[in-house]
């Protein structure tokens, strides 16, 4: 066996053992140890710009949200880290009065 072959092999099975882990872990954590999952993609978001520049707002001004599993687990999620969280290169936070959820690109 050449060396690019034992290290493919043993790339592969760490894989499955962070794959098993991952999955225990899921079964035996605690409801509010359990990451919400929902899709910042699936909401419909609105460009809009403020006093430091352009983000993104859901709902739009003057509108009611659509209460879908997405903006429903963002909000618990939100609520969970004190209306602040980064997540795939944005961060999201809720204003404090109202129901809107803002997001801009997170600043690396």
């Amino acid at each position: 066996m050449s060396s690019i072959d034992f290290l493919v092999k043993l790339r592969d099975a760490a894989q499955m053992i962070a794959d098993a882990c991952n999955e225990q872990l899921e079964k035996t954590a605690p409801p509010e140890a359990q990451e919400h999952r929902w899709d910042p993609e699936a909401i419909k978001w609105e460009q809009a710009e403020g006093a430091k520049g352009l983000f993104q707002a859901y709902p739009a001004r003057d509108t009611k949200p659509e209460q879908t599993i997405d903006y429903t687990n963002l909000i618990a999620d939100l609520n969970q880290h004190q209306g602040r969280l980064n997540k795939n290169g944005f961060f999201y936070w809720k204003f404090p009065i109202g129901i809107t959820i803002v997001r801009k690109k997170a600043k690396r």
